[in-house]
């Protein structure tokens, strides 16, 4: 049996690692032609080649040494227009020539030790254990960069699209004309294979589809005599086989005084990249825990994608990062361990050394459509719902969705004017600023175990026991300030060591929570899923249909996540479910009465069974169904009730239409004692949580008792008095509670 789930498994590596190389050639293809475009139309093939070493040397190290089986690498998109915007600056200055083959090759050599130091960084990044800190770079930030690097894309991409030769885009305003109506056609036949092959989720992958059609209709233009008015095609790609040569160009940059001047502009931009790269990777591996169930290691995965980033520049690779995309299509075609990303860096290997020359054939205006359109959907996809938030009217975290809009859009700016590395640096600045407003205080303010916070019902004997045996597996987390994406995977560690300590039961009291984001909502969700695979049970405290995150957290799907009956208007509540919880397995061992005889009753309270007789001559029996209420909060009725069957719950107003449970009476307790003795009016609402059988002494029986047997009378007293000063007991802590 072993080996046939063995061989299933490896079945379906095999199948996983081959639809995730197929889709990451098209990718390299079209992220290869970004990276060395600035050296000319002659290097083009040098950047789909090195995008491609990417996926065979990165990827599949990364996959090796990395935390998440499923994942799988690709280019990090970021970086390729850093490398770009380098090669750009070098060109720029007197140092190099651009019609000199030595000079260029040189700036590749210097790209390539700007990858191998981004991939040190990386590592560094990983064994100081800062992976926390680089996932604390909140997410308009991360939208801010990437839309900038969407937008620059797409603009450097429009003169392939429409046919032109464009040296800035202000000459397209100028001259229209010039826009080659064929090309225009290819562009957009591409993105409307994309755009239907992702609407309707074809099979195949809707980018290898519009590489395919794309090119067919190129070529199919070019039979009709449109040739000259067509675009150019990708040209040639070089047949490479890996090699070290890199690790020797290294060795020579230190010693070379002119390279030397040029590290103000190397450390920058691997620091950008090592950034980019890591806050990439951490937040796709937050995102397939929901599929892997498992927890990450955010600060291992770093180790690994730098191990892969500094090898692979040795090789001639350009940067990579965890792929969602790459990484879900590795799964839903069977991939299932670590072995389908090596699977999926030896099948891009074999396409490489097999695809070099069909490569050259697609046209340059098929791969700029496909760039553009992938633009487009990251930017729609992940910046396009904050702007729909607010315009939906009633939303309760506008000011944060204002200031997470003004974020993207100041960062995006400064990646547009200036460049992406300063942007990252103002990004940077920005999540230190709002991460130290929000993290002033820790958002776990204390925790409890069941033997410190119990449910408000009365349970008897039997039960009590059990619940001091098996009760300490519940646990409250009292929270308090923020969850947010600086606080939520924080809180996440903290449950996760409950787990450990052998918790079960776990309750969030968010009492004092007076915010959510939508990082926040994500980790809940995912630790939810997580922790139910474990069966590990959680619910929610003091958030209910009537508190004021209730909406927030129905409009992102957390209630329908969670189920409402795992939400509770207060922690005792949320205690006692877990408590019933516990019991019921424990139901066939400790059969319970449904009710007492009033016999039973009197001797519970202490009181023997011929003064009981006595006194039972002067109640009178009541029945109450469930959710009638039994007294009146106001109500100037004196009567005492003796509870034999079912429960009640004893509830006073705190807000004019708010509520507080304060416990909960089970049968064999006594309620409205206290009007009894002092005469003021009812101080709480006694409602039947089920059908209910009382006997109650009025006031007019217990004077006549008092006249007629003062010594039994006495004794009745007593028996007040006694669950009196429990119930004094109970709420002070109640009290304690409200106060704190």
């Amino acid at each position: 049996m072993k080996k046939k789930i063995d061989f299933l498994k490896l079945k379906g590596d095999l199948s996983g690692g081959l639809a995730a190389a197929i889709l990451s050639v098209t990718c390299n293809i079209a992220y290869g032609m970004i990276s060395f475009a600035p050296l000319g139309s002659k290097f083009i093939g040098i950047g789909i080649i090195a995008c491609m070493f990417s996926s065979v040397f990165n990827g599949t190290l990364a996959s090796i040494f990395g935390s998440t089986k499923i994942m799988i690498s690709g280019p990090l998109v970021p970086a390729t227009f850093i490398i770009a915007s380098v090669i750009t600056k070098f060109l720029s200055t007197n140092n190099f020539n651009p019609s000199n083959i030595a000079d260029i090759l040189s700036i590749i050599s210097i790209v390539f030790f700007i990858i191998f130091l981004s991939g040190i960084m990386q590592i560094l990044f990983g064994l100081l254990r800062l992976g926390t800190l680089i996932k604390n770079i909140s997410d308009p930030v991360v939208l801010g960069i990437i839309n900038g690097t969407a937008v620059l894309i797409i603009i450097s991409q429009l003169s392939s699209t429409l046919g032109l030769k464009l040296n800035n885009l202000t000459e397209l305003f100028y001259n229209p004309g010039q826009i080659s109506i064929t090309t225009v056609i290819v562009s957009v036949f591409t993105i409307l294979i994309m755009f239907f092959g992702n609407k309707y989720k074809t099979k195949f992958p809707p980018v290898i589809l519009s590489v395919l059609g794309g090119t067919i209709i190129y070529h199919l233009l070019k039979l009709t005599l449109l040739y000259d008015k067509l675009g150019p095609v990708i040209g040639e790609v070089p047949f490479a086989i890996p090699s070290l040569s890199n690790f020797f160009t290294f060795i020579n940059i230190f010693p070379d005084k002119v390279i030397s001047n040029f590290f103000p502009i190397i450390l920058p931009a691997a620091f950008a990249i090592a950034i980019l790269g890591s806050i990439e990777s951490l937040m796709i591996i937050i995102s397939l825990q929901n599929i892997t169930q498992a927890r990450p290691k955010g600060n291992k995965e770093l180790i690994a994608q730098g191990i892969g980033n500094s090898i692979g520049a040795l090789f001639g690779s350009t940067p990579v990062s965890g792929s969602m995309v790459r990484s879900t299509t590795n799964y839903s075609s069977g991939g299932r361990t670590k072995l389908s990303g090596v699977l999926c860096g030896i099948f891009c290997l074999f396409f490489i050394l097999i695809l070099g020359k069909t490569i050259e054939y697609i046209p340059m205006s098929v791969m700029s459509a496909i760039i553009i359109y992938i633009c487009v959907q990251l930017m729609n996809n992940r910046s396009v719902p904050i702007i729909n938030k607010l315009f939906k009217g009633n939303i309760l975290n506008k000011n944060e969705l204002l200031l997470d809009l003004f974020i993207v859009l100041t960062v995006m700016v400064i990646a547009l004017v200036f460049n992406i590395i300063l942007a990252v640096a103002i990004g940077i600045l920005i999540s230190i600023i709002v991460f130290m407003t929000q993290m002033s205080r820790s958002i776990v303010r204390k925790i409890h175990r069941h033997s410190q916070i119990n449910s408000k019902k009365q349970r008897f004997e039997k039960l009590t026991e059990i619940l001091q045996k098996e009760g300490n597996k519940i646990y409250v987390i009292e929270l308090e300030g923020a969850i947010f994406f600086g606080s939520a995977d924080n809180l996440a560690d903290r449950i996760d060591k409950i787990v450990q300590d052998g918790g079960q039961y776990i309750v969030l009291d968010m009492k004092r929570i007076s915010r959510i984001d939508s990082t926040g909502c994500k980790v809940l969700e995912q630790t939810y899923l997580l922790l139910k695979e474990k069966k590990i049970e959680l619910a929610i405290s003091y958030i209910d249909n009537h508190s004021l995150l209730w909406s927030l957290l129905t409009e992102h799907g957390l209630v329908t996540v969670f189920g409402e009956n795992r939400f509770f208007p207060d922690t005792s509540l949320a205690v006692e479910y877990f408590e019933d919880i516990i019991l019921e397995k424990y139901k066939n061992e400790i059969k319970l009465p449904q009710e007492i005889s009033l016999d039973e009753f009197f001797k519970y309270i202490g009181i023997d069974e011929k003064t009981g007789r006595i006194i039972s001559d002067y109640l009178e029996k009541v029945e109450f169904s469930a959710n009638e209420k039994i007294i009146t909060y106001g109500d100037t009725d004196r009567s005492m009730f003796l509870l034999i069957k079912g429960s009640v719950d004893v509830i006073i107003p705190i807000l004019e239409q708010r509520k507080k449970r304060l416990q909960t009476n089970t049968f064999g307790s006594m309620f409205g004692e206290m009007s009894l003795i002092d005469g003021t009016p009812r101080s709480a609402d006694i409602i039947a949580c089920e059908s209910s059988v009382c006997f109650k002494l009025s006031i007019n029986n217990f004077y006549k008792l008092i006249n007629e047997y003062p010594k039994i009378a006495l004794k009745l007293y007593a028996a007040i008095a006694l669950i009196t000063a429990k119930k004094l007991r109970s709420a002070n802590h109640t009290i304690s509670e409200l106060e704190a």
